[in-house]
């Protein structure tokens, strides 16, 4: 299932949890004014206000359950991990394929599949095109000793398009809720939280 049919479960299931709470807090007033109008009532009558009760006893629990349980929060959590996880993976590829190569990364349009002898392309979930990562075109004339900034340099991001090797202007925006992957060459992966405007391409 993509992540834009997982997001519009998540929000039917927060939506779904809302309407029985509120459900349910109108049944319990109706259960509590029912008792007060008919404490003199005779058994039949107490025996539909504690049918009432019960009914909204259910109602409470079910509802606390769909605000605890959201199976497409959890997979969505899942897939951007598994995400992050491939990203964490190609950037300890590209290093040792810059020690072997006089400190510079593999930044040809293949670059994926020339890293660990075509163990990759990676593939992330949540990507609707053809690919799913890009290397920095920034640093593909560049060797790693030429880096100013590891630690806010993008090298490997989440992309949309056709071209391996791009820009800012790939970076798959929507991707993981609005909070792309992006993996920097001093090998921290980033994603929820990141500063686009203060990293550098």
């Amino acid at each position: 299932m993509e992540e834009q049919q997982l997001l519009f479960w998540a929000r039917f299931s927060h939506e779904w949890a809302l309407w029985v709470l509120l459900g349910t807090v109108g049944l319990v007033l109706a259960a509590v004014l029912t008792a007060r109008a008919s404490r003199v009532a005779g058994g039949r009558q107490r025996r539909r206000i504690l049918l009432a009760v019960q009914a909204a006893s259910v109602s409470a629990v079910a509802g606390s359950l769909l605000t605890q349980v959201h199976w497409p929060c959890a997979r969505l959590t899942n897939i951007s991990l598994d995400c992050a996880s491939s990203v964490e993976d190609l950037l300890r590829a590209q290093e040792l394929y810059a020690q072997e190569h006089d400190g510079r990364y593999s930044a040809s349009q293949d670059w994926q599949t020339r890293l660990e002898n075509g163990a990759y392309p990676a593939r992330c979930r949540g990507a609707t095109g053809a690919l799913s990562y890009a290397f920095n075109e920034g640093l593909k004339e560049r060797a790693v000793s030429e880096i100013d900034d590891p630690a806010e340099t993008v090298l490997i991001f989440d992309a949309d398009g056709a071209d391996a090797v791009a820009g800012k202007e790939a970076l798959a925006n929507g991707r993981h809720l609005g909070r792309p992957t992006i993996g920097l060459t001093d090998g921290r992966v980033r994603g929820r939280g990141v500063a686009l405007d203060k990293i550098h391409w």
